[in-house]
């Protein structure tokens, strides 16, 4: 039995623009935001733009994050830009883990995928 290992490297940049995924290409980006502070989700579409320009074979998932406050200013009906781009949503909560696991989930299923479809181009090379 072959046992692969799949490495997560987390690179964040709490909410400053100044990133470049220039010479780091991930396979997957998560665009996180507060679901307390209504200018964080307005500001997914450029991120969302920076992404794609800088690499565009990514995976994007697009987080509300702090879905265990009181108070949530971000509602989920106001949440369409994933829906635009047909990417993958979650509500979740980095303090409590809430959906953490969907999220690892949906990654990891994506890599497989990958995976396996690179198997089957060299399969048939």
């Amino acid at each position: 039995m072959h046992i692969q290992i799949i490495k997560f490297d987390v690179i964040t940049n709490f909410g400053q623009f100044r990133f470049s995924l220039t010479e780091d290409k991930p396979d997957f980006v998560i665009i996180m935001f507060d679901i307390l502070n209504e200018p964080s989700y307005r500001s997914v579409p450029e991120y969302y733009n920076k992404i794609i320009n800088d690499n565009p074979n990514a995976e994007i998932c697009i987080c509300g994050n702090k879905v265990d406050e009181q108070n949530r200013v971000v509602r989920p009906s106001q949440i369409v830009f994933h829906k635009k781009h047909n990417l993958k949503y979650y509500d979740l909560s980095v303090k409590s883990c809430y959906n953490f696991d969907k999220l690892l989930k949906y990654f990891i299923e994506i890599y497989i995928k990958k995976m396996i479809d690179t198997l089957h181009i060299k399969n048939i090379k």
